[in-house]
């Protein structure tokens, strides 16, 4: 038997976390039954912007009328809620414009996650959905060209932030799955997605499938089109546990996704996974939403797998920062960490071999070695030494 009985039990030990938990679930019900006895509320606002769910924290205090709130967080969290209205609207009118934009250039989008996920999952009050970025997907085949128009309105490509090499272009394919924007005149973050998942082995997606079943989403700005809902929480699984659900945000998503479908729909999409890592995460993701009765392993070594990484999960929401960002000698352990998770959660030799590949290399090597993804071997070789020089010339 599993040592685990829930994730409530593992945040045991942190009061603000679980309070924060416990703000954040869907249903109203629940909010009789919270608990604010011994709670740190400057350790609690920074759990909740560092979580991104400032905005919803605020908005089920604020509906709760707690007078045990000190009015300094209550106005910490308020000002995130109101910025939050403002930085929503914004995303949404530039989410319908980029998307418009796509389509009369004949690339059809998908918008992923943000304005998308916020009007499903969040309809009460979807702007209590705190987003950094506009995420799309486009089929590969057009990937390039709306690369090209997001240029041209005026977008700064970041990451890769350099003219990429002709013959480079397949291998920055193969180790990045989307490329980020900025637009410095207002701000606004872009990514666009050739694929969904980082791995190409996480997840089986087509998206010549996924734009047939695609829903059409009425916001305040437009009509977008979003993943079905089935898809998306299949997508918000895939993508949480490629982080390691470092975030509760990406937990809550996930929770109302699922009551979305219903009981019976996750454990249809459960059943009809064929991938291996998507699969686990959507295992590790009931487990986590403290459904562990019903999909817990019937061998031993899979209920250990499960519970190594139920612990691996709060030791990275208990951290003080979210993975991801340049490469630094402190973040080299954690990151290492993370790929052993990864590869405990992927179990196959493909999705093993991917994560390895990746983590050994770095987009940059390609411009370094202008070699295409038949040299990936080279690239594996040199990928340390390349990446040992940046840091040396960097320090």
């Amino acid at each position: 038997m599993s040592q685990f009985s829930s994730f409530s039990t593992l945040l045991g030990a942190s009061h603000e976390l679980r309070l924060l938990r416990a703000l954040t679930r869907p249903g109203d019900e629940r909010l009789s039954n919270v608990a604010m006895d011994g709670i740190d509320w400057d350790d609690f606002v920074w759990h909740a912007q560092r979580h991104g769910l400032a905005a919803l924290s605020y908005s089920q205090l604020h509906a709760l009328d707690a007078g045990a709130v000190p009015r300094s967080a209550m106005t910490s969290l308020e000002k995130d809620y109101r910025l939050g209205q403002v930085r929503f609207l914004a995303q949404a009118h530039e989410t319908v414009r980029i998307t418009k934009m796509f389509c009369e250039e004949g690339i059809d989008s998908l918008v992923l996650k943000g304005v998308a996920a916020a009007h499903r999952l969040y309809s009460a009050d979807p702007a209590v959905r705190q987003s950094t970025d506009i995420d799309l997907i486009v089929a590969p085949e057009n990937f390039l060209a709306a690369d090209r128009i997001l240029r041209q309105d005026g977008y700064v490509r970041k990451t890769p932030s350099f003219e990429i090499p002709k013959e480079s272009m397949e291998m920055i394919g193969f180790l990045l799955h989307a490329f980020e924007y900025v637009d410095v005149r207002n701000g606004h973050s872009v990514e666009v997605h050739h694929r969904l998942t980082a791995n190409p082995h996480a997840m089986n997606a087509d998206f010549g499938e996924l734009s047939c079943s695609a829903l059409f989403i009425e916001i305040s700005a437009g009509c977008i089109r979003g993943m079905n809902d089935a898809d998306a929480a299949r997508y918000l699984c895939s993508h949480g546990g490629g982080h390691a659900f470092a975030m509760l945000k990406w937990l809550c998503d996930v929770e109302r996704a699922f009551h979305l479908i219903g009981r019976d729909g996750v454990c249809a999409l459960r059943h009809s996974e064929r991938t291996a890592f998507a699969g686990n995460a959507i295992d590790l993701a009931r487990s986590l939403l403290d459904d562990a009765d019903h999909v817990r392993p019937t061998t031993m070594a899979p209920a250990r797998r499960n519970d190594r990484n139920m612990s691996f999960v709060v030791a990275e929401l208990c951290a003080d920062e979210v993975p991801g960002g340049p490469r630094t000698s402190k973040s080299m352990l954690r990151e290492l960490a993370m790929l052993r998770f990864q590869v405990r959660m992927g179990v196959d030799m493909n999705f093993a071999m991917n994560e390895l590949v990746r983590f050994l290399c770095d987009p940059r090597d390609a411009l370094t070695l202008r070699r295409g993804l038949a040299w990936l071997p080279l690239y594996i070789l040199l990928g340390p030494f390349l990446a040992l020089r940046r840091f040396l010339t960097r320090a």
